[in-house]
């Protein structure tokens, strides 16, 4: 297994992609017309600023339906991070990556590089974990505030990469527990969606599309719902299965900003995103 260092809609008519009316929960139904689309070129980012910042003992989760169409997931496959990028910085943080070997990796990092992470082929069955490319897949990332990989999971297509542990252990270079004396995981780098920080080799190859951080640790049947079989739920019409679950940031990558500019609103808080390098098209799952 490599090593991983974390501080170094479809209507076929005519074959046409066609707007398209997805069932939310309670009957209701939204418009998904636009994802962002990323080429892979250094500098390409969907900056959020220094939004979403969860603490070590807080749980969380992220939700996003990507799309790669690079060639193979060991650059160019950043997800999201929140951490700090070149030499000197200290590094602390969040990120959601995509590797070859790997699978999806989610890691967080306080100071002093104490690292906890869970990673998709780390378990059994994980082939079928590991998003495929070329076509739209749903991934989700928790994190129970436990300050170890064992309160973390990764979803793949509404399956748990727990679920697939033969032995249920999670694989560590290290304890994979977090250091209490290592202070925090928050750091002040901005949020950047598809890359870290436009970084080279970081860079999304693809598309990315209803893009939403929660306050809360997802359970299964929440991350079903969003998943809905393939065809994104509103996540903001969805009955979770706790009350302090709830999306604090929400981006439709498009969709309410009409298609176009430089801006991504977000749209339950006040972090809206700024696309540098960084487009909207008609590509959506479905």
């Amino acid at each position: 297994m490599a090593t991983y260092n974390i501080s170094s809609g479809e209507l076929k008519n005519d074959g046409i992609l066609n707007a398209f009316k997805i069932p939310a929960s309670g009957g209701s139904s939204f418009t998904n017309d636009y994802s962002a689309v990323y080429t892979g070129v250094t500098g390409e980012k969907i900056d959020t600023g220094d939004s979403f910042k969860p603490s070590r003992s807080s749980s969380f989760s992220i939700s996003a339906w990507v799309k790669y169409t690079g060639v193979e997931y060991d650059t160019n496959s950043q997800v999201v991070t929140k951490i700090a990028s070149g030499r000197g910085a200290t590094f602390r943080g969040y990120m959601l990556t995509i590797y070859e070997g790997e699978g999806a990796v989610f890691a967080l990092q306080a100071d002093g590089g104490n690292t906890i992470r869970n990673e998709t082929s780390d378990h059994s069955g994980s082939n079928a974990l590991v998003p495929t490319k070329g076509q739209w897949n749903h991934i989700v990332a928790t994190y129970n505030g436990n300050f170890s990989g064992s309160g973390m999971n990764i979803y793949i297509n509404g399956v748990s990469c727990v679920s697939q542990s033969a032995g249920g252990d999670i694989y560590a270079s290290t304890s994979n527990v977090l250091d209490l004396s290592q202070g925090e995981i928050q750091d002040t780098s901005p949020v950047t969606i598809g890359s870290r920080g436009g970084a080279a080799r970081s860079v999304w190859v693809g598309n990315i599309d209803e893009f939403v951080f929660f306050n809360g640790e997802l359970a299964q049947s929440d991350v079903t719902d969003l998943y809905n079989s393939g065809v994104p739920n509103l996540a903001t019409g969805i009955d979770y299965s706790k009350e302090q679950i709830s999306p604090a940031h929400y981006y439709r990558m498009g969709d309410n900003d009409g298609g176009t500019g430089t801006t991504v609103t977000d749209q339950v808080g006040s972090a809206n995103g700024t696309l540098t390098g960084v487009s909207f098209e008609e590509d959506v799952p479905s």
